[in-house]
């Protein structure tokens, strides 16, 4: 009769683990998967009610993540099973023959006795899956096998969470790139167009003509000369000319250099 037993009882665990792989594979929300696959938790092996913690792991704060997904803050009692099973990496089972304090925040009703398990993926400790039990109970151990394998695969589907939030962010990163991209490059073909109106100006023109002058002006005094000769003419009559060499003038004078100008055909009308 007493292996019929474990033999319905083992069955039942592997029913649970079952139907906590499916809902895993099967639901995309994390919150509604976790509770799922917490709930089969905690039917396998009789408990009265799970809490579901997730490790922030940028912070190092624990979150109690409830059904709905929401989650709140949650500050682990000191010396208690919670911050065991996050400092050790190790599952905690508190079978309720002592008397001890067993996590007084996270229940309505403090249970009689507790399993904590870590939730580990890839190496890295996501959170932590507690199981409150109304009686004191010893833990096989296909009771601990059986908790830590469905601890296991909730760790997989935060995981998965994790991964998912990640893509999410590198996403939305790519898109504020891109449009910014986009923007500067409106910005300088914006700019280049109002450059090239400026560049047509002859007021512009003659200026960038001067900056060149200087240059030469410049290399011509290095080499010791004294002066500079520079004609202006037009085929299509003077006032051109004139207006081009008055601008020139003006321009060399607000740059520091003495200039004289003499117009040759002005006044020969």
């Amino acid at each position: 009769m007493e292996a019929r037993t474990h033999s319905e009882s083992e069955a039942r665990g592997i029913e649970h683990l079952a139907q906590a792989m499916i809902a895993l594979r099967s639901t995309a929300d994390v919150g509604t998967a976790c509770s799922i696959a917490a709930g089969c938790a905690g039917r396998a092996l009789e408990a009265s009610g799970y809490r579901l913690l997730r490790l922030d792991r940028r912070s190092g704060a624990l979150r109690l993540l409830d059904p709905a997904g929401i989650e709140m803050p949650y500050l682990s009692e000191e010396g208690g099973p919670v911050e065991w099973v996050v400092r050790q990496e190790r599952a905690w089972f508190d079978d309720g023959r002592a008397e001890t304090s067993r996590e007084p925040l996270l229940w309505n009703e403090e249970p009689r006795a507790l399993a904590a398990l870590p939730l580990v993926a890839s190496g890295a400790l996501l959170g932590c899956l507690v199981l409150g039990f109304p009686a004191p109970r010893a833990f096989s151990p296909r009771d601990r096998q059986l908790a830590q394998t469905l601890a296991d695969a909730l760790a997989l589907t935060l995981e998965r969470a994790e991964l998912h939030r990640l893509v999410d962010e590198e996403r939305a990163r790519r898109s504020d790139m891109e449009r910014r991209v986009h923007s500067d490059e409106e910005s300088s073909a914006s700019l280049m167009s109002l450059v090239a109106h400026e560049i047509r100006t002859p007021l512009t023109a003659i200026k960038a003509y001067t900056e060149t002058l200087r240059v030469t002006f410049d290399g011509y005094s290095r080499q010791g000369k004294q002066y500079v000769t520079l004609a202006i003419g037009c085929t299509g009559g003077k006032h051109r000319s004139v207006a081009m060499t008055e601008e020139i003038a003006r321009q060399m004078r607000e740059a520091g250099y003495d200039v004289g100008t003499v117009h040759r055909d002005l006044g020969r009308e």
